[in-house]
């Protein structure tokens, strides 16, 4: 006979009880104690790292509760403020404005769940310079201006356009690059 001990002490310590939640529509109070378990589940998702209303919503979803568990979980962690797509959209914002074109991090936030009107709103209010954005990437990447040759211009032109950024601003984010050069006289 196996030992599940291992496994047990494991739910203990996380709280849950079942990995599948039993759905018992006739008991109260096991639907309480469940409606529990999936708020603890979606706290404890939330320790790890910020989440959509969305994604929220998948997991807990995935993870066997029901429609009716899993948004009594979300409104539970709404209340405290810890679900909030708004934040989670200006903290995306923040995090990759330096990294990707403001169309890949839109695409991305409309990919977790964000509703377009709150990214329009995120983007209106915290003002996203893309033309810069690629001018410092060039520069970690290709390092001081300098004029490139062909390889050097392929590998740059391909690194930008991997980030999602557009032909004309990746052109012109070299251009710039290369007129900042120092010109030999």
């Amino acid at each position: 006979m196996r030992d599940y001990g291992k496994y047990r002490r494991g739910t203990k310590k996380t709280g849950y009880q079942d990995a599948d939640p039993v759905n018992r529509a006739d008991d109260p109070a096991a639907e309480e104690k469940t409606v529990r378990q999936a708020e603890a589940r979606a706290l404890k998702l939330l320790t790890y790292h910020m989440m959509t209303v969305h994604e929220m919503q998948e997991r807990l979803t995935g993870d066997g509760y029901t429609p009716d568990q899993t948004e009594a979980a979300i409104a539970y962690c709404s209340s405290f403020g810890y679900l909030n797509d708004r934040r989670y959209a200006e903290n995306y914002l923040f995090s990759m404005r330096e990294k990707k074109s403001a169309d890949r991090i839109r695409s991305e936030l409309e990919e977790k769940g964000v509703d377009e009107a709150t990214i329009e709103d995120v983007f209106c209010e915290n003002p996203y310079d893309e033309d810069d954005v690629i001018y410092s990437l060039i520069c970690r990447k290709a390092g001081d201006p300098h004029v490139f040759d062909d390889r050097e211009l392929r590998r740059v032109y391909a690194f930008l356009a991997r980030k999602g950024f557009g032909a004309s601003g990746i052109w012109k984010g070299i251009h710039r690059f290369q007129d900042a050069a120092p010109t030999d006289d």
